[in-house]
C-alpha cells in the first residue's frame, strides 16, 4: 500500500533588509542551508513573493 499522507509543507521564507549607501534593500530567506545560494532580482513592478515558486 502506497503512502498517502502529503509531505508537510515547506516553511514561508523570512524577511530581512539590508542598507547599502542609504538605500534599503529588502530580501527574503528560504533557509535552505543545503542548497547553493540564489539571488532573484525582480523588475519595477513586481515584488519578492513573484519568486516563491522557483524557491520552493
Amino acid at each position: 500500500m502506497t503512502d498517502t499522507h502529503p509531505a508537510p509543507p515547506m516553511p514561508g521564507p523570512t524577511s530581512h533588509s539590508f542598507v547599502s549607501q542609504r538605500l534599503r534593500l529588502h530580501y527574503v530567506d528560504w533557509g535552505n542551508q543545503g542548497a547553493p545560494p540564489l539571488v532573484l532580482v525582480h523588475g519595477g513592478r513586481d515584488h519578492c513573493r513573484n519568486w516563491d515558486w522557483v524557491a520552493q
